[in-house]
Parts: structure tokens; C-alpha cells; sequence
């Protein structure tokens, strides 16, 4: 699985033109990215390498990826989102100021703050790693994670102890910033995201940090 930066990449909002020779991938994805320019922390295009690191695979289906501090876009998408069981919630409640969230309904993750570009990627992977979760991996690799590598009881933090959504969301983060800390809580939880997620693909994080 090759990535790198081969997406057809298409920028309404943020008005930044991509080369037209990085437009070129194998497929038809196009991601909205929108919002960025509105903050001086980290760039349109160091956005764009932070998900061009990323399997391909992972981004089938992804619409959007927008900073909202203001919370513009959730406004629109809540008139239409449908807030059964498959409302997702970002890591941190509402009401307790969060800092991301993954919009099922839509296919699209939303920013709505960070402090600098390690907590930037720590949202987006996160929110990503939803993403992977509710619409790549498949049932029995995620039952498999649920009803096996969750109860190991093996977390990064209490958060990620919550439920199996957000202990993988969590870990999915982990393993593309710090593989060595994931590996060092569950080696079982590295190995499936290894063999199984990535399917042995190793993101180059050196080119962001």
C-alpha cells in the first residue's frame, strides 16, 4: 500500500492551490480540508503530510477534515446527523470543552483547538483512528478487538479505558507518534495494529516531528 503525495486533494474553502502533479492517485478520493487558514500553528500543507502519511486505505470514503473553533461546521452537521447509536463522540464531551470530533454521518473529522502541532496530530490521528474504526476495519477484526485486546485491560491512559472505541482511537494515535510507548503497554494491542490496521505499512512520522 503505497501513500505518500499521490491524493486527489481538493481545497474549497482554504483557496490553496496543490501542484497538479500531487493530485495524481490511484483512485477518486477527494478530502475537503477547510478552516486551517484561520490559524498561524500549523499550515495547510503540513495538514495535508500529516494525512499523506497515512495508508491509503484508511482515507477511503473521508470527505472532510476542517478546524472550527467556532463551531460552524458542527451547526450545519447536527441539522441532519442522526443522534442514535452512531453519533460519535470526540474524546473529550462536549460540555467538558473538547477538542475534536468525528461526524459518522457526514465522513468527516472537525478540529476545534490545539496548542501546538504535537497536540494537533494527536487529535487528528485520533479522531482518524474513529474513522478507521467505524468504516475500514472490518467486523471480525473489530470484534476481535473488542471482545479480546479491550478486555486485556492493558490501556494508555484512563481515557482509553472508556470503551473500545476510544481505546482504539487512542491507540491508533499511539501507534503512529509513539509506536515504542504502544508496544510498551500491550505488546498484543501493537501486533494487531501492526499485522492487522496497517497491514505492516509504517507512517513515516519523522517528516512532521
Amino acid at each position: 500500500m503505497m501513500s505518500g503525495f499521490r491524493k486527489n486533494i481538493r481545497n474549497m474553502v482554504d483557496h490553496i492551490k496543490v501542484p497538479s502533479d500531487s493530485l495524481q492517485w490511484s483512485g477518486e478520493f477527494k478530502i475537503l480540508f477547510s478552516g486551517f487558514k484561520s490559524q498561524e500553528i500549523v499550515a495547510l500543507n503540513y495538514v495535508i503530510k500529516a494525512v499523506e502519511i497515512l495508508p491509503d486505505f484508511h482515507l477511503t470514503g473521508l470527505r472532510s477534515i476542517n478546524y472550527d473553533p467556532e463551531r460552524k461546521v458542527e451547526k450545519i452537521i447536527s441539522k441532519h446527523e442522526n443522534y442514535g447509536s452512531r453519533r460519535i463522540r470526540s474524546n473529550i464531551s462536549m460540555k467538558d470543552n473538547t477538542f475534536g470530533k468525528f461526524h459518522n454521518s457526514a465522513k468527516g473529522i472537525t478540529l476545534y483547538k490545539f496548542i501546538d502541532k504535537y497536540q494537533f496530530l494527536a487529535i487528528l490521528y485520533h479522531e482518524i483512528g474513529h474513522y478507521v474504526y467505524y468504516n475500514i476495519l472490518n467486523g471480525r477484526d473489530k470484534k476481535k478487538w473488542v471482545n479480546k485486546l479491550f478486555q486485556l485491560g492493558k490501556f494508555l491512559n484512563a481515557y482509553s479505558s472508556k470503551n473500545g472505541s476510544e481505546d482504539f482511537a487512542e491507540s491508533y494515535a499511539c501507534y503512529i507518534v509513539m509506536p515504542d510507548e504502544l508496544l510498551k503497554v500491550s505488546h498484543e494491542k501493537y501486533a494487531f495494529f501492526h499485522d492487522i490496521v496497517f497491514k505492516n505499512f509504517i507512517p513515516k512520522i519523522s517528516v512532521l516531528i
